[in-house]
């Protein structure tokens, strides 16, 4: 169990022996930590206890309350790696410190930085912790660094301490990125535990040892040895565990390729289908468009006969112009006779005017006489043209053709 197994971890890091007086095995925290339920991995322990535990213990071992310390305060408001540096390296100005030390000193602070906020950062969303156990163990750095300035001899065996502790730190970057597990964060919570715990050694010996033959076998000091032993073996844990995980979100990954390229499979058999009806409806189209080209045929057909028909009707109209013609010759002469008749009925009545001035003048009858035989030739003639001509003209002009037989 993961709490079972972190509360025995916490014995081992923090009550150890510091004098010939031993500290106590069971602390009443831990005791009540016993007394809890103890989950699964799964259903997220109680991280905040074993954090308030770790705390606990670093405050026996250095006389500070990190959680108190004003820096603690000050990196609390800090948003980000970048942020938490800026702070971490006012605490460097103060050290009597080369250059090359300067750099070795940066060169471990920047990933180990990156690294414990993104864990703190998995921590909170993990198990909602109050308060970032990442900013409190840079607090724990701050407060070593401040102890190291009155110790300018310590500062370069400190460095190596820091240098271990970044080599650790290294192999877990890239799985910064990894979604953690509940085993992860079981490792997680460790190695913070861990480095909260050297930080507590390392910042203890700060204060009690001055002098440098002292100072020296810091490195070679048995906590200090163990300590960084546990770390390692956590940090390489820590790095298998993802190393696990991300095969394993591999494997499900490619699991889930494999359903996508069966469906995919079952989709192109869909549109082998439908591409067969496609072909289907288009032998329907192609027999739907011989049928219109075989009324297209017919039409065509019809177009002809109407074009037949368009021309007779074209002959039947020159026809009826010609007999239009023929009509017209006919008005015409019909005109002429018309004229001709209007000239004979002119002529009759003139005749007929005379005859009745030679009743009513008996002169003009004794004058015409002596002309007798000539005069009766022409009246002859002119009555056997009367005769012929004005029956013809009776009905048009009212005559009375009596008087004149």
């Amino acid at each position: 169990m993961v709490v079972k197994s972190l509360r025995d971890y916490i014995e081992q890091c923090f009550y150890i022996q510091e004098s010939p007086h031993h500290l106590p095995t069971t602390p009443s925290s831990l005791q009540s930590l016993m007394s809890h339920p103890q989950p699964t991995p799964a259903s997220s322990p109680d991280f905040q206890l074993i954090f308030t535990n770790a705390l606990k213990a670093y405050e026996k071992r250095t006389k500070r309350d990190l959680l108190a310390h004003p820096l603690a305060a000050q990196l609390q408001d800090c948003d980000s790696p970048s942020a938490i540096l800026a702070v971490i390296h006012q605490q460097l100005e103060g050290l009597h410190q080369s250059q090359r030390a300067d750099e070795r000193l940066t060169k471990w602070l920047d990933p180990t930085i990156n690294i414990l906020f993104a864990f703190s950062g998995a921590l909170g969303e993990g198990v909602g912790l109050a308060f970032s156990p990442a900013k409190t163990i840079f607090a724990g750095v701050g407060v070593l660094l401040s102890a190291a300035i009155d110790v300018r001899a310590s500062q370069e065996a400190l460095i190596d301490v820091f240098e271990r502790m970044e080599n650790f730190f290294q192999r877990l970057e890239i799985y910064t990125e990894v979604p953690p597990t509940p085993e992860m964060i079981d490792i997680i919570v460790k190695i913070m535990i861990e480095v909260l715990s050297i930080l507590g050694i390392a910042t203890k010996e700060m204060k009690q040892g001055r002098t440098k033959k002292y100072l020296k076998k810091l490195i070679g000091r048995t906590d200090i040895e163990d300590a960084l032993k546990k770390l390692d073996k956590l940090t390489t844990e820590e790095a298998r565990m993802a190393t696990a995980q991300t095969l394993k979100a591999t494997h499900t990954v490619d699991d889930r390729v494999r359903g996508v390229d069966n469906r995919v499979a079952g989709v192109e058999d869909k549109v082998a289908g439908v591409d067969d009806r496609v072909a289907g409806v288009d032998d329907r189209v192609a027999g739907v468009d011989d049928k219109v080209a075989a009324v297209g045929n017919r039409v065509a057909a019809v177009d002809d006969k109407v074009a037949v028909v368009d021309d007779r009707v074209a002959g039947v109209d020159h026809r009826l112009g010609s007999v239009e013609a023929r009509v017209a010759s006919v008005d015409d002469k019909v005109k002429s006779v018309d004229e001709k008749v209007a000239v004979v009925i002119d002529g009759a009545q003139l005749s007929s005017v005379s005859q009745q001035e030679n009743i009513f003048n008996p002169d003009v009858s004794r004058r015409k006489r002596g002309k007798a035989s000539h005069t009766t030739d022409c009246k002859r003639h002119g009555s056997s043209k009367t005769f012929v001509i004005l029956p013809l003209l009776k009905p048009a002009l009212g005559v009375h053709t009596q008087a004149s037989s």
